[in-house]
């Protein structure tokens, strides 16, 4: 895997994915986008801005280093809401996959509780 595309995965934690939620509206100052940003501090925000901006996803306008108040945008706006679609449409997929094998558990187990207490399964057609 190249430079690049780790530097984004490693950027693209809970608090990355919402900053590029957050940013595909238009730019943003930090302040902003660490107001609109509840589960994160004002420091977790900053690392992870430089680190989009490492990826090459972020830019931040001109102007003096420190200087506050600069805005935050997207360079590729098209492709990473289309990124973003796609990661939630892969959960989507994962989280019903899970569901289906917890159900598949909580089958087997309630099965082997009615062995514990004498029930025998009936399949369905079968008489009891």
């Amino acid at each position: 895997m190249d430079g690049r595309t780790a530097q984004f995965l490693q950027a693209l934690d809970g608090v990355g994915a919402d900053l590029l939620v957050e940013l595909l509206s238009g730019p943003r100052r930090e302040s902003e986008l660490t107001a609109a940003l509840s589960r994160a501090d004002q420091s977790t925000v900053n690392r992870r801005l430089h680190a989009l901006q490492e990826a090459g996803l972020l830019s931040q306008e001109a102007g003096r280093h420190r200087a506050p108040g600069r805005e935050w945008q997207l360079n590729h706006a098209g492709e990473t809401e289309g990124l973003l679609a796609a990661l939630l449409a892969l959960m989507d997929a994962v989280a019903t996959r899970d569901h289906e094998e917890r159900a598949e558990v909580r089958a087997r187990l309630r099965l082997a509780r009615a062995r514990q207490v004498g029930l025998r399964e009936v399949r369905r057609g079968e008489s009891a």
